[in-house]
């Protein structure tokens, strides 16, 4: 490895902007589901049921932000790999962090993407797991960066993120549905029988929809997650390590 401790300065910074970034997001989801989500209570056979749904999806500007936001995240693992070549004395053309849908893939395409790097910086990176397998949230925050660059808009959902009961109440036999995905259709998340007096404070919170291995993971959870996988990444490759952050 390289004794150059500053060739890495900009990944931290890339990847310390995208967690930067998260309060804002926060805040634009709660404002959203404040102006655009909905409770109702209905009696029924069955007992009083809760529902929820949501007036319109999360608008384009906020998924393209957070879009944006793990995009910072995903490229600056290709820049470390970057940069790893030329602590190799290679040209970064055609190099490439690997991360693969599983590890045949992985064993594939990890050999093209990185072969311009030193043998134990390839041993390296080989030894991390870096596929579906091994590693899915990795994969699946991968695979929405993929997604969104060539197919389509970032796809989110919202989703009931868990109950409170606020004060007494004259009750029996209640059950929680959620979390449940909330769109334009009313959705039950709670069903009581003889729910006279309780106030239920319902949770909303944005969720990945998809791929199958983020699904149902909080969106800003989700992205500080990743940011610190990618830091503990970069770590490894740096000869003076930044400390980690408490908490």
């Amino acid at each position: 490895m390289s004794s150059n401790t500053n060739d890495l300065q900009e990944i931290y910074e890339r990847i310390a902007y995208a967690e930067s970034e998260v309060p804002d997001i926060e805040q634009a989801v709660s404002d959203y589901l404040n102006a655009n989500t909905e409770l109702r209570t209905r009696k029924g056979i069955t007992g009083t049921v809760v529902s929820v749904r949501r007036e319109k999806p999360l608008p384009i500007a906020l998924r393209s932000k957070i879009g944006i936001v793990i995009n910072e995240i995903r490229s600056s693992l290709d820049e470390l790999a970057c940069r790893l070549a030329v602590r190799n004395g290679k040209t970064m053309r055609d190099v490439h962090f690997p991360i693969s849908k599983d590890r045949a893939a992985y064993l594939k395409d990890a050999p093209r993407k990185i072969g311009k790097l030193s043998i134990a910086d390839q041993h390296a990176l080989n030894g991390l797991g870096l596929n579906g397998e091994d590693r899915p949230f990795l994969f699946g925050m991968h695979d929405v960066d993929r997604v969104r660059k060539h197919q389509r808009s970032f796809v989110g959902q919202i989703a009931t993120a868990g109950l409170e009961m606020l004060g007494p109440g004259d009750f029996y036999g209640m059950s929680y549905v959620g979390p449940v995905a909330v769109d334009e259709n009313w959705r039950p998340v709670i069903v009581a029988h003889f729910l006279n007096t309780v106030e239920i404070k319902v949770g909303l919170a944005a969720t990945f929809a998809e791929p199958s291995q983020l699904e149902g993971i909080n969106v800003t959870a989700g992205i500080l997650r990743f940011a610190s996988e990618a830091k503990d990444i970069v770590r490894l490759f740096d000869p003076q390590p930044q400390p980690v952050s408490a908490g």
